[in-house]
């Protein structure tokens, strides 16, 4: 679910695990300050998810550091073999998987 206030439900089929872990990982996340729940006024009965700014900053630095990781192993190729790289991922990305 890419949109902030999504419920449990919404997230596990967004990522296709089963509700209970969903609520399992997302208990861990409420304990850890990384997300919040909460009922809203439209409709008490459920409950919405929101990442904390917390939750904001460790997104960031996850992302941050997965580019940081990337552009390291990009660097220790050479020119050919970064060239290389581009056809081989331009084909993978056109092969069509039936």
């Amino acid at each position: 679910c890419d949109n902030a206030g999504c419920g449990a439900a919404d997230v596990a089929r967004y990522l296709d695990v089963a509700p209970t872990t969903m609520s399992s990982a997302i208990d861990r996340l409420v304990r850890k300050g990384l997300v919040e729940r909460r009922r809203p006024e439209e409709n008490r009965r459920t409950v919405a998810l929101t990442a904390t700014a917390k939750g904001v900053q460790v997104v960031g630095d996850q992302k941050a550091g997965y580019r940081n990781a990337c552009m390291a192993m990009l660097r220790s190729l050479n020119a050919s073999e970064r060239q290389e790289l581009i056809r081989l991922t331009e084909k993978i990305a056109d092969t069509k998987v039936e």
